[in-house]
């Protein structure tokens, strides 16, 4: 069972970026979906590699879409990016220094909550604005 299924109401309305959104629940769900199954420490580390990667290739196409519009929340949005990273790099290299069930599924979850909150209102913020901005 996934972690989180992705709906209609997630979408931001630019279609590159929910398609990003999609690819990132997808790769949530195989890592948690790893862990569930018992898979191995190296193997949950790469699922994990591939979920951080995917994220920052997501959060660099943000931003720079961003700066071609001049997104007025940017700066903000971008340092929810980087603390997000920073957390995700910390925990990464927290579970390969001493692995942890539990440590993973409290990750998995954390991961979760703050995708979804980050979409449903970060994320929704700027697709309203770019909207806009098609629209003049």
């Amino acid at each position: 069972m996934p972690l989180i299924a992705w709906d209609e109401t997630m979408s931001v309305g630019i279609r590159d970026l929910d398609e990003d959104h999609q690819n990132l629940v997808k790769a949530l769900n195989r890592f948690f979906d790893g862990f569930s199954a018992g898979q191995d420490r190296k193997s949950l580390d790469r699922l994990l590699d591939a979920l951080l990667e995917d994220t920052q290739e997501h959060f660099l196409r943000e931003e720079k879409l961003f700066a071609a519009t001049s997104y007025p929340d940017a700066a903000a949005h971008e340092k929810e990016h980087n603390d997000l990273l920073a957390s995700g790099a910390k925990v990464r290299d927290a579970l390969r220094d001493n692995y942890d069930a539990t440590i993973s599924l409290e990750l998995a979850n954390f991961l979760k909550d703050w995708l979804l909150h980050h979409i449903e209102d970060a994320d929704k913020k700027y697709g309203v604005y770019m909207k806009a901005c098609d629209e003049q």
